[in-house]
């Protein structure tokens, strides 16, 4: 029977008695047993693999070796040492690093962290990471390909693998650096002292730097010199009553063509005959035109312009007359009233 489940051996024959006779059977069969269990016990010279897990019941393996393959288990002080993690100092090129950690990886992984010191010299564009030996995948900072400067010279990095061919990059002890100083981009620290940072002086103040509380807005300028939030401002959404005038203004134009873009309301005084046109035409737009013909001066009227043809000969008598329009955004409708000199 070997052992009972629990780990227990016990023999499977009866004890033996003094002073009878050994029944050959029975001996053979408790050699037999015995032999069945130590050959399912575990060996310690490493012979035999275990063909189930083996619970430890609180209990440690202790004096361990250090791990040298993924599919070793770690010694605490390997754990607390990075083992796996730490790279020590990047080879490569500072734009084409390599790490070896140990153990090595035989893929890459979402998940996957590494720490590395820089080389000494400072990435100058798109950085790359082989590691162990594996091809090459991008490195990023916040999910955005590296332009230079992002990884610092001799400076302590940390990458974790967004997905199985690129790394996310992040300063150790300090913000991820930017981009070469100059162009735009924040201050940057070194690993020693900030850069790109422009000292104050006090001649600065009241020319590029505003001086303390100088015009600076307060509340008491709120609806004096400042206006107040919304305060009188009209508003094209909603309905308005208007307490004061709201004037536009009028502009001369006398060769009988109105640019609607310019204004609403014209005054034209032709000096000859011509054809009425409005040019750039805006859907809901309306004014007035005040015409004063001189001579007789004969008007037509353009395709897009509509008006009586009784109107048109009225407007092209001297006198003058007030012309109102409303335009949908393809034609100017426009009506004329009589002569108003008379």
């Amino acid at each position: 029977m070997s052992r009972d489940g629990n780990g227990t051996y016990s023999l499977p024959e009866a004890p033996f008695v003094y002073d009878t006779v050994i029944d050959e059977t029975a001996v053979n069969s408790n050699f037999s047993d015995i032999a069945s269990a130590l050959t399912a016990s575990i060996a310690k010279d490493g012979q035999t693999t275990p063909s189930a897990n083996l619970p430890m019941g609180t209990y440690r393996h202790t004096g361990v070796g250090n791990a040298v393959a993924r599919t070793d288990y770690a010694a605490m002080g390997q754990v607390q040492d990075g083992a796996g993690i730490w790279c020590g100092t990047a080879g490569g090129t500072s734009d084409a690093i390599t790490l070896t950690p140990s153990p090595a990886i035989t893929s890459y992984a979402a998940g996957q962290r590494f720490d590395f010191k820089a080389g000494a010299a400072a990435n100058t564009g798109a950085v790359t990471f082989a590691i162990s030996g594996l091809s090459a995948i991008a490195g990023q900072v916040n999910g955005a390909a590296c332009a230079g400067g992002e990884i610092a010279a001799n400076q302590w990095y940390r990458i974790t693998l967004s997905d199985a061919s690129t790394a996310q990059i992040e300063r150790v002890g300090e913000g991820i650096n930017g981009p070469a100083i100059g162009t735009g981009k924040v201050p940057q620290w070194n690993g020693s002292a900030w850069v790109g940072v422009t000292s104050l002086v006090s001649a600065d103040i009241g020319v590029t730097v505003q001086g303390y509380d100088a015009t600076i807005l307060n509340s008491a300028a709120i609806g004096s010199t400042v206006q107040g939030y919304d305060a009188d401002t009209a508003k094209l959404d909603v309905d308005q009553t208007w307490t004061g005038a709201q004037r536009g203004s009028i502009t001369t134009d006398n060769d009988l063509s109105f640019d609607q873009s310019v204004t609403n309301n014209f005054f034209c005084t032709p000096s000859a005959g011509g054809t009425l046109t409005f040019t750039n035409h805006t859907a809901g737009q309306s004014g007035f035109v005040l015409l004063v013909n001189g001579s007789n001066y004969a008007i037509t009227a353009a395709s897009s312009t509509k008006i009586n043809s009784a109107d048109l000969t009225t407007i092209s008598a001297t006198g003058t007359y007030l012309l109102s329009y409303l335009d949908n955004g393809t034609n100017a409708y426009v009506v004329v009233s009589k002569e108003l000199t008379s």
